[in-house]
């Protein structure tokens, strides 16, 4: 196991040991969901309860509104669908139209909320000036932002061209620059707003041959935008 395995597997024993109310969101790799299950299952078995009861705690966000890249599969869609479900209006935003269309359908009867799908490439920077302002458009506003777009490209270090390097920072790191750069005023205004980027183990503890990915999902972008930020708009 990795390190950050055994560590997460220590914090998912403490957890077992407090209020489960305090327990919002687990995104965990392979590893750590093995540790957990056990964990949990004992106690669900214990209770005569399911276990993703004990996990989960019920979370409204009812007239909230959500925009999600990477959202029509994998933990875009996941989020995008408890989001619906809470009550949050949602734009999820993807390459193909045929595909967020189909991810938009899915999850526009799952809930009260609104469930929009907006076709672009978010690495262009065009493009995400007119993916926001869809959203604002079609939502109202943009309360929440969840930066998950992005695959996952590795390989060895001396074969990484800078067209690559630059393709994958494009993706996952300047996308959500641009777009946290377009949703922090609104925020600030409104004195509220949530900005949440998705990473990987990778970011923390990169293995050999893991570059671009665990570099560019490692950028410390969300510490360095979140000082008055948080302070002033609650973010």
């Amino acid at each position: 196991r990795t390190a950050g395995s055994e560590d997460t597997a220590r914090q998912c024993r403490d957890l077992a040991d407090i209020d489960r109310t305090a327990v919002q969101f687990l995104i965990l790799d392979n590893h750590d969901c093995r540790w957990l299950s056990e964990i949990y299952l004992k106690q669900s078995l214990h209770r005569r309860q399911n276990p993703l009861e004990i996990l989960m705690i019920e979370m409204r966000m009812d007239q909230r509104c959500a925009l999600i890249t990477g959202g029509s599969k994998g933990i875009g869609f996941a989020a995008a669908m408890n989001f619906v479900r809470a009550g949050a209006n949602v734009a999820i935003v993807a390459r193909r139209p045929e595909v967020i269309e189909e991810a938009r359908q899915a999850l526009a009867g799952e809930g009260k909320g609104k469930a929009v799908g907006i076709a672009g490439d978010v690495s262009n920077a065009a493009d995400c000036t007119r993916i926001f302002a869809t959203a604002e458009k079609e939502l109202g506003r943009v309360d929440v932002l969840l930066n998950n777009a992005g695959t996952h490209s590795n390989g060895p270090f001396e074969a990484a061209t800078d067209e690559i390097w630059q393709r994958d920072f494009d993706l996952k790191l300047f996308s959500a620059i641009r777009l946290a750069r377009a949703a922090l005023p609104g925020m600030k205004e409104r004195k509220w707003g949530r900005i949440i980027n998705v990473i990987n183990t990778g970011a923390k503890w990169p293995r050999h041959g893991s570059a671009p990915t665990s570099v560019t999902r490692a950028a410390g972008m969300a510490r360095a935008c979140a000082g008055k930020a948080s302070a002033r708009a609650a973010i």
